[in-house]
């Protein structure tokens, strides 16, 4: 009777080994099909999205203007804008003709007074001017002009005597 328990205890043991073998096959099971309708699910998504993006695709390219390219493009030389040299050229015009015109405003508005008659004007200038032209010139150096100044004499080096004769001058507090 114990080997017909024995034998009871082992076949017990090994149909429960095989229970705990059942369950993890049938919860592995469920797993792979959980996984596999999920796999279909996303490949369903993936044919739907393949789809809508030939859609998209077919619809722009309907929708797209047809460019045609008549000449290809070229690299600028000069840049566009700001023309330095032109704006810099309206610039300097336009100081100049404000300073010329700022001068005829102040040569307009302060005209000099009119001379007495028998009053001759002196000009700055030596070049005799209107009614001077037909009279000799005056000379610009005269006889009194040409005499200059004797040149001061020229420094020189004292003589040994001339050092010891001031030496002997000075007296000791200066030293």
């Amino acid at each position: 009777m114990t080997g017909a328990r024995e034998a009871v205890d082992q076949l017990q043991q090994q149909i429960n080994e095989n229970k705990r073998a059942v369950q993890t096959f049938i919860a592995r099971l469920v797993n792979t099909k959980a996984m596999q309708e999920d796999l279909t699910h996303l490949e369903q998504l993936h044919r739907a999205s393949a789809d809508r993006l030939a859609r998209l695709e077919a619809s722009e390219n309907e929708a797209a203007p047809h460019v045609e390219i008549l000449e290809a493009a070229s690299v600028p030389q000069l840049p566009w804008r700001p023309l330095y040299a032109r704006d810099a050229g309206i610039s300097l015009g336009a100081a100049v003709a404000l300073g010329f015109f700022a001068v005829w405003m102040v040569e307009f508005f302060s005209r000099p007074q009119p001379l007495p008659t028998g009053v001759e004007q002196q000009h700055w200038w030596p070049v005799p001017v209107g009614r001077e032209l037909g009279s000799a010139p005056r000379p610009l150096l005269t006889a009194e002009n040409a005499r200059l100044p004797a040149p001061d004499p020229e420094p020189r080096e004292l003589a040994d005597a001339e050092i010891a004769a001031l030496m002997r001058a000075t007296s000791d507090d200066v030293i």
